[in-house]
């Protein structure tokens, strides 16, 4: 019996512990926001090939296909471009973006591929 309730004990705390530990990493959710390529309509959804997160002031950009692509982000509230490249992208590349010495606040990624538009919003904190 006293080692079931130790073990709940140490169960409790470290389940509190890991639940204070700070985030190191976000991921960005991203959206297709214009495509003139024909999608599906059916229960399978569109597979977006770039994934995002953020990780201090480091945004990283990963590619799951090969991909010509152009990269801008912006901050939300002056609409300045912080950052814009263009990028030819290999299968399983990440591509690391420092925005070091820009304002806190809200930001939005657009990354531009073929006809598509993909982008999402992330906080510099």
């Amino acid at each position: 019996m006293k080692k079931n309730i130790l073990f709940l004990f140490f169960f409790f705390c470290l389940s509190g512990y890991a639940a204070s530990m700070p985030e190191t990493s976000r991921d960005i959710k991203l959206q297709v926001e214009r495509s003139n390529t024909p999608i599906l309509k059916s229960s399978i959804s569109y597979i977006i090939p770039i994934e995002a997160s953020i990780e201090g002031t480091i945004v990283s950009v990963s590619f799951l296909s090969d991909l010509d692509v152009t990269v801008r982000i912006t901050n939300v509230d002056t609409g300045e471009a912080v950052y814009e490249c263009a990028y030819s992208a290999t299968a399983l590349s990440i591509l690391p973006v420092t925005l070091d010495g820009e304002d806190l606040g809200e930001y939005k990624i657009e990354i531009c591929y073929e006809d598509t538009v993909v982008y999402g919003e992330f906080v510099l904190c």
